[in-house]
C-alpha cells in the first residue's frame, strides 16, 4: 500500500472514530432521559400492580373479557425494536426470538385444537422489526416507525388489541422486547392478553421491596369494586405495554453505547497500525529517494572523472 493510500484509510478512519463518537454521546444522553422516565413510571405501576392485586382478592365478580381464555384460533405477536441499526446484533436477536417464539406457540397450541395452526399476526413498533416482518412475508397488521415510547402510543396500542380480543379476531397477545441490564440488553417474550390474575399475585408476592400491609385504612370504592375492577385491568395492561416500550428504548440506547465504544476502540486500534504502516512506508520513501540522489551522484560522479 503507497504513502498516499495509508493517509486516505487514515482520513476515513479518523471520521469513523468521530461518528462513533458521536452517536455514543447521543445515545447516552438519550438513555438518561428515557431512564429517568422508567423511574417515573415503575412507582406508578408498582402501586397499580398492588391495587389490582388487592382488589382481586376483595371482588367477588370476575367475568371480564380480558381474563376470559379460550382456544387459540389467532395470535398477535406486538415485536418492539429499535427504529435504526448501529446498535449490534439486538434487532436480529429480537425478530429471531418473536419468529421463532410465534412458531413454537404454534405448534404447541396446535396440539390443543386439534392439529389446526393457529394464525400469527404481527404489530410492529420500529423500522428494524416491519422491515424484517415484510422481508420474510409475513403478516403485519400494524407498523410504527420513528415512534417515542409516550403515553398515547401506548394508548393506541392498547386500544388496538383490546379491540381485536374482544371481537375475538386475536385470542392470545404476546410481547417481545428487549429487557436491559448492566451489560447488554437481553429480549424476552411475556404473554399480555388474556390477563393473568395468578401472575399479578405471584409479581406482587416477588417483589423486591414488598409494601407492608396497612391495617389501620378503610378502603371505600365509589362506584363498587366490580365496576372499576375492568377498569384498573385495562390500565394494568395499557402499563404493560407502556413499560415494555420504555424498556425497548433503554434497551437501544444502551446497546447503541455498547456498539460505539466496541466500534470506537477498533477504529483507534486500526489507527494505530495504519500510523505504524504510514511511518514504514514513509522511510521506505524517504530511503527510496536518497538511494536514488545517492546514485545519480554516482553515476554524475564517475561520469565526469572518466
Amino acid at each position: 500500500m503507497s504513502v498516499r493510500e495509508i493517509k486516505k484509510h487514515i482520513r476515513s478512519t479518523k471520521e469513523i472514530a468521530r461518528i462513533t463518537n458521536v452517536l455514543y454521546l447521543l445515545a447516552a444522553s438519550k438513555l438518561s432521559k428515557v431512564r429517568k422516565r422508567r423511574e417515573q413510571a415503575h412507582r406508578y405501576f408498582k402501586e397499580l400492580l398492588h391495587l389490582v392485586s388487592l382488589a382481586d382478592a376483595n371482588v367477588k365478580k370476575k367475568e371480564i373479557s380480558l381474563l376470559t381464555r379460550r382456544p387459540t384460533r389467532n395470535m398477535l405477536y406486538v415485536v418492539i425494536t429499535p427504529d435504526m441499526g448501529y446498535c449490534g446484533g439486538l434487532p436480529s436477536a429480537l425478530n429471531r426470538l418473536a419468529t421463532t417464539s410465534a412458531e413454537e406457540q404454534q405448534s404447541r397450541m396446535a396440539k390443543e385444537t386439534g392439529g389446526k395452526l393457529p394464525t400469527i399476526r404481527y404489530l410492529t413498533v420500529g423500522k428494524k422489526g416491519r422491515d424484517y416482518i415484510i422481508r420474510t412475508n409475513r403478516n403485519l397488521v400494524k407498523e410504527y416507525t420513528k415512534a417515542e415510547p409516550t403515553w398515547e402510543l401506548t394508548r393506541e396500542i392498547t386500544q388496538i388489541i383490546v379491540e381485536a380480543f374482544h371481537k375475538e379476531e386475536v385470542d392470545a397477545v404476546f410481547i417481545v422486547y428487549a429487557k436491559s441490564n448492566l451489560e447488554m440488553p437481553k429480549p424476552i417474550v411475556e404473554q399480555i392478553l388474556p390477563v393473568s390474575l395468578s401472575q399479578i399475585s405471584l409479581s406482587v408476592a416477588t417483589e423486591q421491596e414488598p409494601v407492608e400491609p396497612v391495617t389501620d385504612i378503610l378502603y371505600f370504592y365509589a362506584p363498587k369494586l366490580e365496576s372499576i375492577f375492568p377498569e384498573l385491568i385495562l390500565h394494568y395492561l395499557a402499563s404493560l405495554i407502556y413499560g415494555a416500550l420504555l424498556e425497548g428504548a433503554i434497551s437501544e440506547h444502551t446497546a447503541r453505547m455498547v456498539a460505539m465504544k466496541q466500534a470506537a476502540k477498533k477504529a483507534k486500534e486500526t489507527l494505530d497500525d495504519l500510523s505504524v504502516a504510514y511511518n514504514v512506508a514513509r522511510q521506505a520513501q524517504i530511503t527510496g529517494d536518497l538511494l536514488e540522489i545517492i546514485s545519480a551522484a554516482e553515476a554524475l560522479r564517475e561520469k565526469l572523472f572518466l
